[in-house]
């Protein structure tokens, strides 16, 4: 296991499609990330009913605990697509071995296949501006 666990705040709005994706969101998204290709990986959530302020994943020999802080403020990419904005803090270790661990077993998770687009900006003296994506 990694001896330097990341710490991250960030200010994220997501958007959970059970279906396609509209093609008007997708667009968006596309132009968006410009030649970055959306990311397509599955994570693996262990499932805590009773909280959604909470998160526990693996992926990709990550251990990733996001805990919810706050909402900002609603915003409207679209009429019929409202998201909010949330701070959330995340701690990550790398380097988790998860060879013991029977994911359908032991514990309940819920594997959730992903497909995203991701875009960072950021603020800086009054000035919004985009920023460089870490892959990790």
């Amino acid at each position: 296991m990694d001896s330097n666990p990341d710490f991250l705040l960030t200010a994220e709005v997501r958007w959970f499609f059970e279906e396609n994706l509209p093609h008007q969101v997708q667009q968006w998204f596309e132009e968006l990330a410009g030649d970055d290709p959306p990311e397509e990986r599955t994570d693996h959530y262990l499932v805590y009913p009773t909280t959604t302020n909470c998160g526990i994943k693996f992926r990709e020999e990550r251990l990733e605990v996001k805990t919810f802080v706050k909402k900002l403020h609603s915003i409207s990419l679209l009429p019929s697509l409202k998201g909010n904005i949330e701070l959330w803090e995340k701690l990550g270790l790398s380097k988790v071995k998860t060879d013991n661990l029977d994911m359908d077993q032991e514990l309940h998770f819920m594997h959730v296949k992903k497909k995203r687009w991701r875009c960072m900006w950021q603020w800086s003296f009054d000035n919004l501006y985009r920023a460089s994506v870490d892959k990790s």
